[in-house]
């Protein structure tokens, strides 16, 4: 049997831990077992034997590192360690918002503790230093005899279970690879593509959903991946840029999401996917619980994911970190898939031992290209599902790629699956999707070789998964979207020439996209779906209505509005009424007959109202920012379509009363508006759409003078039943009104 010489070092460099025990690695049969030798400092050099295969794996539970120094491509293979001395600990407290901050604040004060982090929108859950000179027991003792403490753990360190690849590929080695004949055609496709038969099944029909990977980050440039990775938190360095300074995590989302048939590296389970990046690890793949508790509350919260693929773990659990896997999985409804982890045990990695604990939570086992246990991979009652974790290729930062073995590997194959259902099935649940993956997979050999006795879990199949999935029902339920900011009432005043317009939206089984318009010019499509954004709205002088729509896979829409009035500074407003019988009217347009001493007036075909306002104190040439018609009118659900416009001079004079086609014969501004109108739901003032632009061209004419007065008339088309609106003989305090912006100069 060959050798293979490996360094002992310590994988932490500011040395906050000392490394510890040599490793002697041998191999028997098929398994791999680990024993502890003795304490021994970095830079240790340790001769081990190399099995006839080019994996060799450890059992490690204290932070250490192993790096080849030769006989490459040989790979390490470590579980993450846990119980690394820090400290820091991790507090809940029971109660947040504004009325708990005090007793936190007092809490950690009594204790003498300092505080580094709270979790983002769950301010209860925070990261503490421990005072100087007192034992750590002492210390968590304390917090805990506080009665607005739940709980108080340890802040450990933990470590990726599969650190380094097998073998590692350029770009340009990569384009050098022949195109399968095959769908995809990537030159690297991975076995575990075709061992899952994720080759047998038909493209997605819908987009397939975002999955957040909780990881080392990843590579957003890498072609296989660009243009699809949302940028979440990197918790590890506290920033916003969670790039892959490891690769880890970009080979993960390589294997759920990269591009498929470009004729270039490897393809995902999904390609369609997007991917929320969330690092927990750095560049030495080290991070901690704290780290990955935070990112698990930040993909619960986010609307758009709905699959939380996690290859990573820690040997031991914990109730804070029970807390937010819980949260995620049953209150925010995601479907977790978790490493079972490479020990060669039939124990898994937290939060994979949760699968029966938890509902939403999949543990993850590894198999090779016999679907026999991978000799590394975790087994046992916790794990619930085997995928391929052998040898994988994906891509890797730097437009390279790697072929990589653990059950890191094997989970994203699962996570891609999840994703490849919900494109077909937006609307299956998380338990819905544990239970089709779990439960339409292919039978294993539990022949104590193949696979250990005790084993109960399948093999993952994508192409059972989805024949199994029931047929879908029609949908005809439409989606919910509401407008969060700049405000949720429907109106919104700013001098802002454009606006950024937040909201949420949601349905029985998926919002496909998100779309704009304004009455004023201008649409488009939002940013995101569940939670979208308008980035850069321009607006128009004036009020401006813009309608977003929600639509689902079927065709579904629901619509909200926002009136948006850009009002600059210096601007002046002006009210106007009617006070006086002759200032309203209407023509009953057939017979040409004007009345303008009518109790009340209907808005209909073939009837015109006219309103009469003086003493317009407005400037010749004034840039009118808005003007608006107040009409008083009675409850109705009549169809109509008002058309506003004005008359076209200066100093318009008042309605006479009889006096044939008094309304109509007169000069209409060439401006006109038209307006759909709403039902009336209710009796009151039911303002008109912006009559800026007619207001405009009055008071632009060349005999306008400041005090003039200006007619507008409203006529009506639609519907049959009219609108009825109160004129000033029957309630003078009803009467018309007409509210006037301006502003004068630059």
């Amino acid at each position: 049997m060959a050798h293979i010489l490996l360094m002992v070092t310590a994988s932490d460099p500011a040395g906050r831990q000392n490394a510890k025990n040599r490793k002697i690695i041998e191999r028997r049969q098929d398994r791999v077992e680990a024993r502890i030798m003795e304490q021994m400092s970095p830079g240790h050099l340790v001769l081990v034997k190399k099995p006839n295969f080019s994996l060799i794996g450890t059992s490690m539970r204290c932070k250490i590192r192993l790096a080849c120094l030769a006989a490459l491509p040989a790979v390490i293979v470590a579980a993450p360690s846990y119980g690394a001395a820090t400290d820091e600990v991790i507090v809940h407290f029971r109660d947040q918002g504004q009325s708990a901050q005090m007793s936190q604040i007092q809490a950690i004060q009594e204790v003498g503790a300092k505080t580094i982090q709270k979790t983002p929108d769950h301010g209860n859950i925070v990261l503490l230093e421990k005072a100087p000179g007192e034992s750590m027991d002492d210390f968590m003792q304390r917090l805990r005899s506080n009665p607005d403490v739940l709980s108080v753990e340890q802040n450990q360190e933990i470590q990726l279970p599969d650190p380094e690849p097998d073998a590692v590929m350029s770009a340009e080695q990569a384009a050098m690879m022949v195109s399968v004949a095959g769908v995809p055609n990537d030159p690297l496709l991975s076995w575990g593509y075709g061992d899952i038969e994720a080759d047998r099944t038909s493209p997605a029909a819908g987009e397939a959903p975002l999955v957040a990977v909780i990881d080392t980050g990843v590579d957003y440039t890498h072609p296989e991946l660009a243009g699809r990775v949302v940028l979440g938190h990197d918790f590890h360095n506290d920033d916003d840029d969670p790039m892959d300074d490891h690769g880890h995590g970009t080979h993960v989302s390589g294997i759920i999401a990269a591009a498929a048939n470009n004729g270039q590296g490897s393809a995902g389970v999904a390609p369609g996917s997007r991917i929320l990046a969330l690092k927990v690890l750095g560049a030495d793949g080290g991070g901690s619980t704290w780290n990955v508790i935070q990112a698990i509350y930040a993909a619960a919260d986010h609307p758009d994911v709905k699959i939380i693929s996690m290859s990573l773990g820690t040997f031991a659990g914990t109730i804070i970190f029970f807390k937010a896997v819980e949260y995620a999985a049953v209150e925010k409804g995601k479907l977790i898939t978790a490493a079972a982890g490479n020990s060669d045990t039939d124990q898994s990695f937290w939060p994979a031992v949760w699968s029966h604990h938890i509902p939403g939570v999949i543990g993850v086992a590894a198999n090779d290209e016999t679907r026999c246990k991978a000799w590394f991979s975790n087994y046992g009652d916790n794990a619930t599902i085997s995928a391929p974790g052998l040898g994988i290729w994906s891509s890797l930062p730097g437009n390279r790629y790697a072929q990589w073995s653990g059950t890191s590997m094997a989970t994203p194959f699962v996570s891609g699956a999840a994703a490849r259902l919900l494109a077909d099935n937006p609307g299956l649940t998380n338990l819905e999707l544990k239970s089709l993956l779990e439960r339409n997979g292919d039978n294993m050999t539990l022949d104590g070789d193949c696979w250990p006795g005790g084993t109960y879990f399948q093999h993952l199949n994508l192409n059972t998964a989805l024949a199994a999935v029931p047929a879908p029902q029609p949908d005809d339920l439409p989606p919910q979207v509401t407008i969060q900011s700049p405000t949720a009432n429907g109106d919104y005043e700013t001098a802002q020439a454009s606006i950024e317009v937040t909201g949420i939206a949601a349905d029985n089984r998926q919002v496909s996209r998100i779309t704009w318009n304004s009455d004023r010019g201008g649409s488009g499509t939002a940013d995101g779906t569940t939670a979208w954004t308008i980035p850069d709205l321009a607006l128009q002088m004036g009020e401006n209505t813009i309608t977003v729509s929600a639509f689902d896979p079927a065709g579904n829409r629901a619509d909200t509005t926002l009136h948006a009035s850009l009002v600059p500074a210096g601007t002046e407003t002006i009210l106007l009424r009617v006070d006086q019988s002759s200032d309203d009217g209407f023509e009953v347009l057939k017979k040409g007959k004007t009345v303008v001493t009518k109790r009340k007036a209907k808005i209909v075909k073939g009837i015109m109202l006219g309103y009469h306002f003086d003493g317009v104190d407005i400037p010749r040439g004034a840039s009118i920012v808005s003007a608006t018609l107040s009409q008083y009118g009675f409850a109705s659900q009549a169809e109509m379509t008002f058309t506003y416009n004005g008359e076209a001079a200066g100093d318009a004079g008042l309605f006479i009363n009889r006096q044939r086609y008094d309304l109509s014969q007169r000069e209409p501004t060439l401006e006109t508006v038209t307006e759909h109108a709403e039902p009336w739901t209710e009796t009151g003032y039911h303002p008109s759409p912006d009559l800026g632009a007619i207001v405009q061209e009055l008071v632009s004419l060349p005999d306008w003078n400041s005090g003039n007065a200006i007619n507008i008339f409203v006529s009506g088309q639609g519907g049959r039943k009219p609108r009825v609106v109160n004129q000033f003989d029957w309630n003078p305090s009803n009467a018309a009104m007409l509210e006037i912006r301006y502003r004068v100069g630059n």
